[in-house]
């Protein structure tokens, strides 16, 4: 079914997870005011309130489905003049509310729940009832299936959360048939204490799929395979001595912007350390679908001065401060003696206050007469 309707909005140049992204939308929309209306008219008929009720709950899903169909189809937007790098985040932005809409429901279920804690009453139902919740479940597993299916193919936050929409809805409905059956074979009023856990189960995930989806949206580090990859598409090429200063932003799926430097000797031409790094642009556009730009730095390989400076520095650091490294190291001489200008990285949260570490290896290379300028970097995948 999500193949089908997928293949109506399959069209050129628009892309494939787009298409099944608004697909699971639509057909989220159609399942969910199907099992709404059938609620409502099966509760009415039966004269079950709790029956209607599960039924204008499934309206809300209905919001969470359109949220996500409205996000994905507004991320296919083309990038314009106000939106130079695209529209793709609003698939995040639809993550969010899409999460946002969960918590609200678990609020308004931990509310109901303690109100009947307070004042316990049996759930009134019949043989029609646990039919129609059967067939609720049977549908919400489908919805499930279908949304986290396409959400692992696609890595998409958006479709994660109507799936777990999905498995929350059959978690209650669950629930309400356990509660059901106690109350039978028991005469225990257990639908609020079991709403309540649910309720705060259902909460909990929610705030966390709400800090999942904002997390592309305020920047984080790069997943480590993805760096590995970059790092052996760039330094397979002959020439290439080393990379650091990776940089990476998400404007949204399959629109990367990275940046980083590239080491190469600093005896090449310039004409020849162009064509490479062209060469490598090419390749990290078509493996990785990332615009790349990258800044060369030159390495004096074979200066006895540079050496010396860079294998005291790597030794020093390895002994007292494991973790740090440097990278940019540039020795020039002069009559006024030798300086040393590098970056040292240090880890977020380390151990050492980052002015102590600064002053140990100032002294470190004074005691060989090397003045040093040195700029603190920070990212650890660099």
């Amino acid at each position: 079914m999500v193949r089908f309707i997928a293949e109506k909005y399959l069209k050129k140049n628009i892309a494939e997870r787009y298409a099944y992204g608004k697909a699971c939308g639509v057909l989220g929309i159609l399942l969910n005011v199907l099992l709404a209306v059938s609620k409502i008219i099966a509760g009415f008929a039966a004269h079950s309130l709790a029956v209607m009720a599960d039924g204008l709950n499934n309206f809300t899903d209905v919001l969470s489905s359109l949220i996500s169909f409205l996000g994905f189809r507004f991320a296919e937007k083309k990038p314009d003049k106000v939106h130079p790098f695209g529209h793709g985040r609003y698939e995040y932005i639809a993550g969010i509310a899409v999460n946002a809409v969960i918590c609200v429901f678990a609020a308004a279920l931990i509310r109901s729940a303690i109100l009947k804690i307070r004042r316990p009453s049996f759930t009134d139902w019949d043989f029609l009832t646990l039919g129609i919740l059967a067939f609720s479940l049977a549908v919400k597993w489908y919805i499930y299936r279908y949304n986290h299916k396409y959400a692992e193919i696609y890595h998409s936050e958006t479709l994660e959360a109507c799936a777990a929409d999905a498995r929350f809805d059959i978690l209650m409905t669950t629930g309400l048939m356990v509660t059901m059956g106690a109350e039978r074979l028991f005469a225990l009023p257990a639908d609020g204490w079991v709403s309540l856990a649910i309720g705060g189960y259902v909460l909990y995930e929610g705030i966390h799929g709400c800090i999942e989806s904002v997390n592309p949206l305020l920047g984080v580090s790069p997943d480590e395979k993805f760096v590995e990859k970059v790092r052996e598409i760039v330094t397979k090429h002959e020439g290439i001595l080393g990379m650091h200063d990776l940089s990476v932003h998400d404007y949204g799926p399959g629109n990367l912007i990275i940046s980083l430097h590239a080491e190469v000797n600093a005896k090449e031409s310039l004409m020849t350390v162009h064509k490479w790094v062209d060469e490598i642009e090419r390749e990290l556009k078509e493996q990785l679908d990332a615009e790349a730009t990258i800044h060369v730095d030159p390495v004096q390989t074979d200066d006895p001065t540079f050496l010396r400076a860079s294998e005291l520095l790597s030794e020093y650091l390895e002994k007292n401060y494991p973790g740090c490294r440097t990278h940019d190291l540039h020795v020039t001489e002069s009559d006024e003696g030798i300086s040393a200008a590098f970056d040292l990285v240090i880890p977020y949260d380390y151990r050492v206050p980052d002015e102590k570490v600064l002053e140990d290896v100032r002294a470190e290379l004074a005691k060989e007469n090397i003045l040093a300028q040195i700029i603190v970097d920070r990212a650890e995948y660099r």
